[in-house]
């Protein structure tokens, strides 16, 4: 944006010979957040969906790494610590990472995954809390609480907005 000053205004950066000046704005950086879709320790697999406030304009990355709570690295979920590369472009990753299952009763177990912001990113929450359900309980999340188990909802609709009631096929069933 250009802005007409009047002829008589003098500063710093200013001359004689230009009484314009050019001033520019940020955007704001689009926001990563994580939402931890299932992590039954029956499923072999914790799936978090990374997802951004709005596309990338250009290449970014994040750090994701885990710890342990109550539930141990080695033990009961395998090392993770890796930089994803995020396209421009993209709006969001389903991330999954590998759980061990464990021979008769083990309570429910959690550890927390860490999110470290590349350039062009901010992070609205650094940790997530992943909680891996006792195998046996039942492994069914239903986040938005619409009778479609989240994780069956994903792998057949690509989101959480299809409800029990609706027919998406046409079927009449």
């Amino acid at each position: 944006m250009t802005i007409q000053l009047p002829a008589n205004v003098m500063g710093d950066g200013f001359s004689a010979a230009s009484n314009a000046v050019t001033v520019g704005y940020l955007e704001e950086a689009p926001e990563l957040s994580a939402t931890v879709l299932t992590a039954a320790g029956s499923s072999g697999n914790a799936r978090v969906l990374l997802s951004l406030s709005q596309p990338l304009d250009k290449a970014s990355t994040v750090r994701v790494f885990a710890r342990s709570g109550t539930a141990v690295e080695g033990r009961d979920f395998a090392a993770f610590d890796r930089t994803l590369v995020l396209p421009a472009g993209v709006h969001a990753v389903d991330l999954k990472l590998p759980l061990y299952s464990q021979a008769g009763f083990v309570p429910d177990r959690t550890f927390y995954l860490e999110l470290e912001p590349g350039e062009g990113l901010t992070i609205g929450q650094a940790e997530v809390s992943v909680v891996i359900r006792a195998p046996g309980a039942d492994d069914l999340v239903d986040s938005d609480a619409d009778g479609l188990p989240d994780e069956w909802e994903i792998a057949h609709f690509g989101d959480l907005s299809a409800s029990a009631d609706g027919d998406p096929d046409g079927d009449l069933m």
